[in-house]
This record gives structure tokens, C-alpha cells and sequence, in this order.
């Protein structure tokens, strides 16, 4: 049985419909007693307390997004208390489990010490944390497939949690920026 070292660690990119990595590449970090990580982009995702007593599938279902016939649950570890779950392909989560790997997602990573709202464009899915006087308030994982689906998820948070009117935290390039610039106080690229 291979050990996980845990002081290098491979990431790895999984887009939901496809592999960004290569079956010599997992096979080889896993030989060298590197921990995999697996970061998972899919808007199938949600959040738990780490302490819950919930098994992945039960959380998903809860949540509207019960694993389809050919998905399975999965969790990340821990961050701050937080436990992202995610539907992952089944064939993919076999393997992947095979080797010990790690999941992790951007939802479960957010620093509550910034007020406003935080936004990470990957891909097709959209991550956006609302912090209120260092609360997560919101936390979602949202499928973009144009500019006009960004703006309405804006549109109906600012609704509720007045977004407008406190600083953006952007990541995931200039596409994000451009829209998030037209209506918030503050915009900060990271």
C-alpha cells in the first residue's frame, strides 16, 4: 500500500465532462507517495459542516442534486469547517478512490475575514461567496453559460443581500471583471 506524503502534493484539475489529466500522469504521482488532489469544477456542488453526520449522497439529495445513475458522491476534506459535496462521474470516482486521492472544490475555500462578495469564474460555473460581518452567508456553485446567466445570478443576490454596495473579490479573468465592474462599489482582481 502506497503512503500519501502530505508535503508534496499534485493537484489536478477535473472539469465536469472531462479529464485534464492523463492516466500516466495519476499513475505516477501515486507510485511516488505524493498526495493527489483532485479539485472538482462542477455547479453539482454544495456545502456541509464538517461535523455533520451525513454521507455524501444524503447531502446532495438534500440539496436538489441527487447524483444521477451514473455519478457518485463525493467530499472534500475539511477547510474552516466547511465540507464541499460533489457529483462526480462513477467510472472517474472508482479509479480515483483506487488511488487515494483527495477531493477538494473552490465552494469550501473563501476567506470570511473580507467583507463582500467573492467571484471565481472556472470554465462553465461560476463560485460566488457572499461574507456579512464574517459570516459565509451564501456559498454556491452556479452553471454559466453566458454572460446573461452571470448577470442574473447578481442581479437576484443583490436583491437579497445588497452585493452592489460592498467590494468584489474577482478571479477568473477579465470576462467576470468586465461584467462585475459595471455594478459594484468595489472591484478587486485578484
Amino acid at each position: 500500500m502506497t503512503t500519501i506524503n502530505n508535503q508534496n502534493k499534485v493537484s489536478i484539475r477535473l472539469e465536469s465532462g472531462g479529464h485534464s489529466f492523463s492516466e500516466e500522469q495519476l499513475t505516477k504521482a501515486v507510485a511516488s507517495g505524493e498526495r493527489v488532489e483532485m479539485e472538482i469544477i462542477t455547479p453539482r456542488t454544495t456545502l456541509m459542516p464538517a461535523d455533520a453526520h451525513l454521507s455524501p449522497d444524503e447531502v446532495l439529495r438534500m440539496a436538489g442534486l441527487a447524483p444521477l445513475a451514473t455519478e457518485c458522491a463525493v467530499k472534500s476534506e475539511a477547510v474552516d469547517g466547511r465540507v464541499a459535496v460533489m457529483a462526480v462521474d462513477s467510472a472517474l470516482c472508482a479509479r480515483l478512490k483506487e488511488c487515494s486521492a483527495v477531493f477538494s472544490s473552490p465552494l469550501s475555500s473563501v476567506d470570511c475575514s473580507r467583507e463582500g462578495a467573492m467571484l471565481n469564474l472556472i470554465g462553465s460555473v461560476l463560485y460566488l461567496h457572499i461574507v456579512e460581518g464574517g459570516v459565509l452567508r451564501v456559498a454556491e456553485a452556479l452553471p454559466v453559460a453566458n454572460d446573461a446567466d452571470i448577470l442574473y445570478y447578481l442581479e437576484r443576490f443583490n436583491e437579497v443581500y445588497l452585493i452592489y454596495n460592498k467590494a468584489a473579490y474577482i478571479k477568473g479573468g477579465s470576462r467576470i471583471e468586465t461584467i462585475a465592474k459595471k455594478f459594484f462599489k468595489s472591484v478587486i482582481c485578484e
